[in-house]
């Protein structure tokens, strides 16, 4: 189910589009939920404590004006923790500038303040809904398609086309994959993936392969050769594992 939070320092407003919101879950019913709506920044933060902020919509105010930090501050700490959180910011300023601003967060939709009611009850319905499909799109297919986080949208890879993926060497917190018909890059964890997909093998700290895929085994160089070229390191305690895994699929 998606979780939705709201942050608004002007108190007026925010009642506002906590009406709007509720009146959009109840007229449409979609799977969400509206967990906290809140003008200050600390109830915000430990609301969303250590919990995955995964399947989570996000309405941030951007100035966030009667505390240290800004709506920017918080959307970056959102980021940071999940790929899949959405968020919208809403906001006063220009949305071109918003939008070079914001670009390394990928938020979903700016709504300019000051809108006509149908407009803002709109964008923020619009944004509800779609965000709510992604949750259940993306919790229905997770054994059977790789979802990646890609722009303001989702990729899905059927997960028997899956080769391998790796951490990038260059970039730090950035997973290269690499399928039968595509690659791609996106800001990811590897352990994230290796919980959710139980077809796909942990052979190394830095490689996540698919055991269907592997072409060549060298126990001794510890190293596989997969489909389409590509090697992956093994680690030396997944060795025993990966062999057995190996001589189970043959």
């Amino acid at each position: 189910m998606l979780r939705i939070y709201m942050l608004e320092d002007n108190f007026r407003e925010l009642s506002y589009l906590e009406e709007i919101v509720v009146q959009t879950l109840f007229n449409f019913q979609p799977e969400a939920s509206l967990i906290l709506a809140t003008s200050n920044t600390d109830d915000f933060l430990e609301a969303i404590g250590q919990e995955s902020l995964d399947d989570t919509l996000f309405f941030l105010d951007y100035d966030l004006k009667r505390h240290k930090q800004t709506g920017l501050d918080i959307a970056k700490m959102i980021r940071a923790r999940s790929i899949t959180a959405e968020i919208v910011f809403i906001s006063g300023h220009d949305e071109a500038l918003l939008k070079l601003v914001t670009s390394e967060i990928k938020p979903m939709n700016f709504i300019q303040k000051g809108l006509d009611g149908i407009s803002l009850a709109t964008q923020i319905r619009n944004d509800i809904l779609k965000s709510s499909d992604q949750v259940v799109a993306r919790n229905q297919n997770t054994e059977f398609n790789f979802i990646a986080h890609q722009g303001a949208g989702l990729v899905s890879i059927p997960i028997e086309e899956i080769i391998m993926i790796q951490s990038s060497k260059t970039a730090p917190g950035i997973l290269e994959v690499f399928a039968q018909h595509t690659t791609l890059s996106y800001r990811g964890s590897l352990s994230d993936i290796e919980s959710k997909y139980s077809s796909l093998f942990r052979c190394h700290k830095s490689f996540i392969i698919n055991p269907n895929a592997v072409r060549w085994f060298d126990p001794h160089k510890r190293l596989l050769t997969m489909s389409n070229g590509s090697h992956a390191d093994i680690g030396l305690r997944k060795l025993s594992k990966l062999r057995k895994l190996l001589e189970e699929n043959r």
